[in-house]
């Protein structure tokens, strides 16, 4: 896995990605800025091995959002298939699903308590 670490989203997948035992690469991050700024483009340092590069493209708890799509090649030659969570974004604009291999997004649901709806739920 190849990504581009921000605060919250992008540093959980990373997090969990390690976990199941894939090797990680961090191609950028946002933090040498304090989470102030998206990674620039030619920031964006690409392993030689990078099957794909997976990204957060609008961390809503910092407040940044991807203004480009990051597309990016190995040394080889080769175009990194790009994995994108929109969980928070997706349907905010157009988005141009030929750039991407992957676009994935949750949907929270708020489940209110019982106290919350009088005694329902």
């Amino acid at each position: 896995m190849v990504t581009l670490s921000r605060p919250v989203f992008g540093a959980k997948a990373l997090s969990e990605a390690k976990r199941l035992g894939f090797g990680c690469h961090v191609a950028a991050s946002s933090e040498p800025n304090g989470h102030r700024e998206v990674p620039a483009l030619d920031s964006i340092e690409i392993s030689d091995d990078a099957a794909y590069l997976h990204y957060t493209s609008n961390e809503t708890i910092g407040g940044l959002e991807f203004d480009y799509t990051p597309h990016v090649q190995r040394a080889d030659g080769a175009n990194v298939p790009l994995v994108c969570d929109m969980s928070s974004n997706i349907l905010s604009g157009p988005i141009d699903v030929n750039e991407f291999g992957v676009i994935y997004a949750g949907a929270q649901k708020y489940r209110p308590r019982r106290s919350d709806v009088g005694g329902c739920a």
